[in-house]
């Protein structure tokens, strides 16, 4: 028999799952997580995937799943330091189903969320990216001392519609 023992993350996705739970709720479960970008970009991915086939309440899953990108987006607006702010974006997640190559870049042109993508560090590091400055979006631009860097944008990736 396999012990029968919920995760906070299992709860976390439940709650993400549930049409009528309050934010709240699940904001408080998100703050416990491991990795709380990869959580809040999967549950908008997956809040933003209900929404296309819910026949009851598909604005609710819509609006759901802009307030889960606008925290992970959040979470790297919180990073002062730029250099500390490309690293996070490019190291891999911690858990085994990754398999340690995902990180919070990969992710979340994967799963196109562009209001993360249009972040401004987000931004920083694509541009060095599309320029060659980096060649694996695992390992970030550095500098002649060795130390992370990153150029200055060239372009945007818009977070709405033309």
């Amino acid at each position: 028999r396999q012990d029968a023992t919920w995760t906070t993350r299992d709860v976390f996705l439940w709650a993400v799952f549930s049409p009528r739970l309050d934010e709240e709720l699940v904001r408080v479960l998100w703050r416990h997580l491991d990795d709380p970008i990869r959580s809040a970009l999967v549950s908008s991915f997956i809040a933003s995937s209900l929404a296309k086939v819910s026949r009851r309440d598909p604005k609710r899953y819509e609006r759901k799943s802009r307030v889960y990108e606008r925290w992970a987006v959040g979470v790297v607006d919180q990073c002062t330091d730029q250099n500390v702010a490309q690293i996070m974006l490019q190291q891999p997640f911690s858990s085994e189903e990754m398999l340690g190559t995902e990180t919070p870049m990969r992710l979340a042109i994967r799963l196109k969320r562009k209001m993360f993508l249009a972040q401004a560090q987000m931004q920083l590091l694509l541009d060095a990216w599309w320029c060659g400055d980096i060649l694996d979006l695992s390992t970030p631009p550095t500098g002649a001392d060795g130390r992370p860097q990153a150029r200055r944008p060239r372009w945007c990736v818009s977070s709405h519609p033309m």
